[in-house]
């Protein structure tokens, strides 16, 4: 039985994840305006960042599933943790097709 001084695992990974998660957040925000800032930037440096992007998303995308995993009420935690995929973040949206957004 859960001790209820105990924190559950759930929020001891949350609370481990917290800080690597930030990185990864201002990482992704680096390598998504590098391009921007420098569009004559190498083809290396494009190629880089737009992996360095699709690694962080699949850093989130693991944190969410063991976050799933780890609850006690899955249900729950899908209708309160919303998995987004907001257009503004996606710059590959015109590209790929995950939703109707397209560059102004």
């Amino acid at each position: 039985m859960l001790d209820m001084k105990e924190p559950s695992r759930q929020l001891l990974w949350e609370r481990r994840s917290q800080t690597p998660l930030l990185l990864l957040a201002v990482a992704f925000a680096v390598a998504y305006a590098v391009p921007i800032v420098a569009p004559d930037a190498s083809g290396a440096v494009h190629r880089a960042c737009t992996y360095v992007e699709w690694l962080v998303w699949g850093a989130f995308a693991a944190d969410y599933l063991v976050r799933l995993s780890l609850t006690t009420d899955r249900r729950h935690f899908v209708r309160t943790t919303g998995w987004t995929w907001p257009p503004w973040c996606c710059r590959w949206c015109s590209r790929c097709g995950c939703c109707d957004w397209s560059p102004p």
